[in-house]
């Protein structure tokens, strides 16, 4: 034999020995392993307790003949028959309720539902009426221009209208004068 050929059967005779090694090995864990398994499958004993008798006690009652309610329970949803729903016209700040408002609340006939703060829509109607009056006035010179005539008969209108209120008010203080409720006034 070569030197290259006794090298590589001593190597070859290592890699024989190193794989019965490892074959006996893996038996061995392999039968070691059902052993195991059966010794914990035969000491797994479970203890069941034991059963109680229960005595159940049943109460008895003489049967009498008579009417029975039918009762029947269910569940579902309910809807009004008669709905009513609310619109605020003016927009304002939630004030006052007789009750609390919320869905489902009964109110009595001509009680206040909700109230509302109108200081808010009071000051939007003011200047509103401001806005007009300011659109007006600047109109007027351009009326006064192209319908002067007109403008006369607005101004006659503008005065009877105010001495008609000024009658009415003489007319109010007569009648009170004659009354007697304004005493010891004169004009």
């Amino acid at each position: 034999m070569t030197p290259i050929q006794s090298k590589f059967g001593v190597f070859n005779k290592i890699y024989i020995v190193r794989k019965i090694i490892n074959t006996v090995i893996a038996v061995v864990i392999l039968v070691g392993a059902v052993f195991y398994a059966q010794h914990l499958i035969e000491s797994n004993e479970r203890v069941k307790p034991p059963v109680k008798k229960i005595i159940k006690t049943v109460f008895v009652q003489k049967a009498i003949n008579g009417e029975v309610p039918i009762t029947a329970q269910s569940s579902g949803t309910v809807s009004a028959k008669h709905r009513l729903e609310l619109y605020a016209e003016v927009q304002g700040v939630f004030d006052q309720s007789a009750a609390e408002f919320r869905s489902g609340q009964a109110y009595k006939k001509n009680q206040i539902l909700i109230g509302l703060d109108a200081r808010e829509y009071s000051a939007s109607l003011v200047a509103a009426k401001s806005e007009f009056q300011n659109l007006v006035i600047g109109v007027l010179p351009d009326l006064r221009l192209d319908y002067a005539d007109a403008q006369v008969n607005l101004l006659n209108a503008q005065i009877s209208a105010n001495g008609a209120k000024y009658q009415a008010k003489l007319a109010e203080l007569e009648f009170l004068q004659q009354t007697g409720q304004l005493l010891n006034v004169t004009f």
